[in-house]
C-alpha cells in the first residue's frame, strides 16, 4: 500500500459494492427529504451525486459558484463544508440506530450493534 493512492472513483466503487450501500442511500434520501428544508436538499442532493454517483460531478464550490454565478471565497466554501456536515450527522445517527440498520449488522456480521 505504500505509495498508493486512492481515488474518488476508488471510494465511490467500494461503497457502492458494499451490502450497506443501497439500503444507506434509500434510508439517507428519505431522511434527507423529511428534514432539510429545499435548498438544504437541493445542496445535500448535490454532495451525495458528488459522492456516490451516478450524476453531476459537483463539489462544494461548484455548489456555491451555480448558485452565486461567482467564484466563492474560501470561507464561504468551508462555512459549506461545516453546513452540510451538521445536516448529515443527526441522518448518520439515525441510521445506525435504525432497524434497517441492525437487521444489516445481524445478517452480514451475525451480530447486531
Amino acid at each position: 500500500m505504500d505509495g498508493e493512492f486512492i481515488t474518488e472513483e476508488d471510494l465511490s466503487e467500494r461503497y457502492r459494492s458494499s451490502p450497506f450501500a443501497r439500503p444507506m442511500d434509500e434510508f439517507t434520501r428519505r431522511w434527507l427529504e423529511e428534514h432539510c428544508d429545499a435548498d438544504d436538499l437541493s445542496l445535500m442532493k448535490a454532495v451525495w451525486a458528488h459522492l456516490w454517483g451516478p450524476g453531476p460531478v459537483t463539489n462544494h464550490t461548484g455548489y456555491l459558484r451555480e448558485r452565486t454565478g461567482r467564484e466563492p471565497t474560501h470561507d464561504e466554501v468551508a462555512a459549506l463544508m461545516e453546513h452540510t456536515l451538521r445536516l448529515l450527522e443527526p441522518c448518520t445517527e439515525a441510521w445506525c440506530a435504525s432497524p434497517e440498520y441492525r437487521q444489516l449488522q445481524w445478517t452480514h456480521y451475525g451480530r447486531s450493534l
